[in-house]
């Protein structure tokens, strides 16, 4: 978004998220619990490996595809769990996976939710102003607003608490 020349980003498109590219649909049916447990390391390893040394635990949000298909427990390795529950079991760094409707597809953000990475901004408190009624019986209307948003943070190696993944 762009308003009066300054620029406003999600946390998709902002430049401080480290950008992943996830190599193995994780809405596919026919993937196994390793190939699935190996794209979720590698996610991780944008912000925990060697050049963005994050330490924090990290939550990660999935699409509803993608949980859908973390219910599954066909596979052996998972000794009767679903794929989500061993997932967040036995994957080191990994604090939870939760669902976002804002996702859709092979996509997934993870975020290490601390003050020192991602933080909301309050340009405006929340305002409600009561619009005229015409008539008496008419019903009650209020008119809401506010204006906030998110900071993600990075320092000047680049390095961030937040990525986005998504398929190439």
């Amino acid at each position: 978004i762009n308003y009066q020349g300054a620029s406003a980003y999600g946390i998709k498109t902002n430049p401080n998220t480290k950008a992943v590219v996830l190599t193995q649909d994780m809405t596919s049916t026919s993937a196994t619990y390793a190939q699935l447990q190996a794209q979720f390391v590698a996610f991780l390893q944008a912000l925990r490996g060697p050049t963005n040394r994050i330490t924090a635990p990290i939550t990660v949000y999935v699409s509803a595809e993608i949980e859908a298909n973390l219910n599954r427990t066909v596979d052996a390795t998972t000794i009767s769990r679903s794929f989500f529950r061993a997932l967040s079991e036995d994957t080191p760094g990994l604090a939870a996976i939760k669902t976002s409707s804002l996702l859709t597809g092979n996509q997934m953000v993870g975020v290490v939710l601390n003050r020192a990475y991602i933080e909301p901004v309050t340009g405006m408190a929340i305002n409600t102003v009561p619009i005229p009624r015409q008539v008496p019986f008419a019903d009650y209307q209020w008119m809401t607003w506010s204006a906030s948003g998110l900071l993600i943070k990075s320092d000047q190696a680049g390095r961030s608490g937040v990525a986005y993944g998504a398929s190439a």
